[in-house]
């Protein structure tokens, strides 16, 4: 909410409240932070767990569109 005055909110505005973060899930392994060229399959190999076993890790991931920055989960290996 840009803008807007928290001291002076009117009768009628509309101001935009957000959600709550949903909370992150447990990783059974290790955080690993997504650098420039990396690859759900050159992690697994690096890391010897499978790339199965990573997107099990991180529900929702989308394997083709990994952001530099971006925090994943690297499951122990077996």
């Amino acid at each position: 909410n840009p803008g807007i005055d928290p001291n002076r909110l009117q009768i009628g505005q509309v101001i935009c409240i957000p959600a709550a973060a949903p909370p992150t899930p447990s990783c059974s392994g290790f955080y690993y932070t997504i650098k420039a060229g990396d690859t759900l399959y050159k992690l697994a190999q690096q890391f010897n767990v499978t790339v199965s076993a990573i997107m099990a890790a991180n529900p929702g991931i989308n394997p083709n569109r990994l952001q530099i920055g971006q925090v994943i989960c690297i499951p122990r290996s077996a």
